[in-house]
């Protein structure tokens, strides 16, 4: 576990989503990766840990314009993502 204030550490997408999440907050993002919206948070976070693991998501990715894309590349490569 990470010790550096603002990143707790998460392991796993799916502890993060369950530990920081809401379930409004939940739907809102499985609307953007999810051709369907569960309706309990276990199975909406659920759904997204699938989308963002499917052969989709490049699919995603390649529908994003030149700013959205330099966006998902800097959160990816800078520590903590923010």
């Amino acid at each position: 576990m990470s010790t550096t204030i603002g990143n707790p550490g998460y392991e796993t997408l799916k502890e993060a989503l369950t530990e920081h999440y809401r379930v409004d907050a939940l739907r809102a993002l499985a609307k953007m990766v999810c051709d369907k919206v569960p309706s309990r948070k276990a199975d909406i976070i659920n759904a997204i840990c699938r989308a963002m693991l499917s052969l989709n998501l490049k699919s995603h990715y390649d529908d994003l314009d030149f700013i959205e894309k330099a966006a998902v590349q800097e959160a990816c490569l800078r520590r903590g993502g923010n």
